[in-house]
């Protein structure tokens, strides 16, 4: 089986080829999956930091890792999505970060 043709239909899933035509649905900076996404993200950030100072790790590497952890959630949130027939949402990425911000702040003033 030649590997090329579901890495080109991966590729134009994630950037750029509908799967399927949909309408251009808004995307308020204040809708309420907004703030699913930063509430999501903060709650994601605390318990992977949590888990990382559990096992040992100092707070620069579970910072590091909170991070890798939680960018990588939202951004396979946006390529399921991508998959299903919506778009990427960039606000999203941003509530995202928003969350995933606030989390570290919290957690870095912690013991």
């Amino acid at each position: 089986m030649n590997p090329l043709p579901p890495l080109v239909l991966a590729f134009q899933l994630t950037l750029g080829a509908s799967p399927a035509i949909r309408p251009e649905v808004p995307d308020p900076w204040f809708g309420e999956d907004k703030f699913r996404h930063f509430f999501l993200s903060l709650a994601a950030t605390g318990f992977t930091y949590g888990a990382a100072r559990t096992v040992g790790l100092d707070k620069g590497p579970a910072i590091v890792l909170t991070t890798a952890a939680v960018v990588a959630a939202g951004v396979g949130k946006e390529i399921h999505d991508r998959a299903r027939g919506d778009r990427i949402s960039a606000r999203d990425l941003a509530w995202d970060g928003a969350g995933l911000l606030a989390g570290l702040a919290l957690a870095v003033h912690s013991r």
